[in-house]
């Protein structure tokens, strides 16, 4: 097995366009575009704090079940895409949703998600919340 090491991959014509070929040989994409630019694995119970992140902390925790996470270096648009997992809170009620939270809308350097309950009616914490982002950076 043959292995490349190496610091840096620069693109041939252009320095951040690095082309990846399917699998099967009829796509393309950039690889800088497929990466998560962000993403956080929260602990969302008592103190809610980050297991792990890469690019995002939580910066406010706003209660229970809302919470605002600061993107470290910021987004190039207010555009991206983001995804929300969770596991319900600690008596693993399925009915725990994560959104954004409504009237709020995401910025270049943050987002607001809240975790409601479809059933209590409520906001509550949630054990894990792990959430990835997608887009450009600035």
């Amino acid at each position: 097995m043959s292995s490349i090491l190496v610091d840096n991959l620069t693109g041939k014509t252009t320095a951040g366009n690095v082309t990846v070929t399917s699998e099967g040989g009829a796509a393309t994409f950039q690889l800088q575009q497929g990466l998560a630019k962000a993403w956080i694995n929260l602990n969302g119970t008592g103190t809610a704090a980050a297991r792990d992140s890469f690019n995002c902390t939580l910066s406010v925790d706003n209660g229970s079940g809302d919470y605002t996470f600061a993107i470290t270096s910021a987004m190039d648009n207010s555009d991206y895409s983001f995804t929300i997992g969770h596991r319900g809170a600690a008596d693993n009620d399925t009915d725990d949703t994560p959104s954004l939270k409504s009237g709020t809308s995401a910025t270049e350097s943050s987002i607001r998600i809240i975790c409601n309950n479809q059933s209590l009616g409520t906001l509550r914490d949630v054990d894990y919340l792990c959430m990835a982002i997608h887009g450009d950076l600035a």
